[in-house]
């Protein structure tokens, strides 16, 4: 407790206690204070009353959640204007009275605030006024997530009274507070190269370097080949479908979220020669896109049909010709052999 000397110049007044606590592991309490006026050493009155408001100190809680709208989990969608939803869960407010919630979108490898396209801080702040002392309330960010693909981004927040910071929640390391922006990079080869002849069946194997994912969740990867001759995805004898075209998928389960994963395509490329195929790959949440590498100009994913055509086997029609056309140059050969011969045993006999 805390004690304090003094000597009133009249009967009635006021004279301040001030007590110094560490209230760390007090969050989410009630601190109600009690008094005692003593004469010397005999207490002559006092105030100790639980339920009295005006002897309470409230201790405030906030914890907070941050899921992306899309995904409705931790997972980001790498978008133009991707949306995250931050839950803040609060114990300790007065009912009845107005608070302010102030949110900040961090970049945690850099630690600093991350940024809209016009350089300022991606920040949120909004006035609620709670019913009862415990409850939640949501803050809503709007970001062009195209700026931060492999990378993740922590909800910072706090809670003002008037203009009075009585809380905060602020911890880089929580993965509660976190959503994981995934990015995705190809390379596509044919038989460890990047040019190919022509085939019936030709074979693209495309290897997919993944970051930033969420290990023990299960990821769609879906690749379609592009064209770029046409413009147009071309069909493969295997795959499933994606946007009207055929295309090849593949699910993991990362147990780390850094890794690589292998998307193969198999393909009639006989009518291809000249042609430039490009490999597109998604990622996918379920059903929804959380990134999309499909760079028409990205040499990696392309593959160059530029080699001859396969030589194919002759028909029976074209042996039974190739047989007569040796045999005819066989026999006159011999026959011009003969003659010589013949020419030099006459000369001899004479």
């Amino acid at each position: 407790g805390t004690s304090v000397t003094f000597t009133p110049e009249k009967s009635d007044g006021t004279e301040k206690v001030e007590f110094t606590i560490d209230t760390s592991k007090l969050a989410g309490k009630t601190i109600v204070v009690f008094e005692k006026l003593y004469l010397g050493n005999v207490p002559v009155a006092s105030h100790e009353d639980l339920n009295d408001e005006d002897q309470s100190i409230h201790v405030i809680e906030i914890k907070t959640t941050a899921k992306d709208k899309s995904t409705g989990d931790h997972d980001g969608a790498v978008t133009e204007n991707d949306i995250v939803i931050d839950t803040v869960s609060y114990k300790g407010l007065v009912p009845g009275q107005k608070y302010t919630v102030k949110g900040t979108l961090m970049e945690k490898d850099t630690g600093k605030p991350a940024e809209t396209s016009s350089g300022s801080a991606i920040t949120v702040t909004k006035e609620f006024t709670p019913e009862k002392s415990e409850g939640t309330v949501d803050v809503e960010f709007t970001l062009d997530s195209l700026k931060y693909p492999g990378t993740t981004l922590v909800v910072f927040e706090k809670l003002y009274f008037g203009e009075a910071e009585i809380a905060s929640h602020e911890d880089i390391n929580d993965e509660e507070q976190s959503i994981y922006y995934p990015i995705i990079k190809t390379e596509a080869s044919v038989d460890g190269k990047k040019a190919a002849d022509v085939s019936k069946h030709s074979v693209i194997k495309d290897k997919v370097m993944y970051k930033n994912l969420v290990p023990g969740k299960t990821y769609t990867i879906t690749g379609i080949l592009m064209d770029k001759n046409t413009g147009k995805a071309v069909k493969v004898t295997t795959g499933s479908a994606i946007n009207t075209a055929t295309g090849s998928s593949i699910t993991i389960t990362p147990d780390k979220p850094d890794g690589e994963a292998e998307v193969t395509f198999t393909l009639d490329s006989s009518k291809l020669k000249g042609h430039k195929l490009v490999v597109f790959e998604y990622l996918y949440d379920n059903d929804t896109l959380l990134y999309a590498h499909d760079d028409i100009d990205d040499e990696a994913q392309t593959i160059s049909f530029n080699g001859k055509n396969t030589p194919k086997a002759p028909k029976t029609g074209d042996t039974v010709k190739l047989i007569l056309l040796f045999g005819g140059i066989g026999a006159l050969a011999a026959g011009i052999f003969l003659r010589r011969r013949r020419r030099r045993l006459l000369r001899h006999s004479y």
